[in-house]
């Protein structure tokens, strides 16, 4: 599957740079705020739904994808709007393929530091039910 890394930022990202590295990968590359994700638990969940339906999606990029799934919108608009890096973000999570793709990244974009302490809970019971409710519906809507 997928290895997941936690990042943080002090400065301002160059989101748009950052935008055109990952449309160059050729493996899979995915970074998410964060702030809009309840823990460990909804990621795996998403890249798991990501794996099922990505050849009856509408949405072809696997990352784009993903960003669908895990903020439960099936508008990519509104799916980055929710889910992805802005130039304020201070921490995000970054799901990769090619730790020498992760290796590379962090060179290029040294406005990014390794975390060395998960970001997220392993699981937020109390908030899980309400979430994954909307992944499901984004995922129907995705394949329909």
């Amino acid at each position: 599957m997928y290895e997941i890394q936690y990042l943080v930022s002090e400065t301002i990202l160059p989101v748009q740079d950052i935008v055109e590295y990952a449309r160059g990968l050729k493996n899979f590359f995915q970074l998410i705020d964060v702030s809009a994700l309840i823990s460990e638990e909804q990621l795996i969940f998403a890249t798991e739904r990501l794996e099922r339906i990505r050849n009856l999606a509408r949405i072809r990029s696997k990352p784009l994808l993903l960003l669908c799934l895990v903020s439960g919108e099936h508008q990519i608009k509104n799916a980055i709007t929710k889910a992805g890096i802005r130039p304020d973000t201070r921490s995000a999570v970054c799901l990769y393929e090619s730790k020498n793709t992760m290796i590379d990244f962090l060179r290029m974009f040294d406005c990014f530091k390794v975390s060395k302490d998960p970001l997220l809970p392993s699981t937020s019971p109390e908030r899980d039910a309400e979430l994954f409710g909307k992944m499901v519906s984004s995922q129907l809507r995705l394949v329909s």
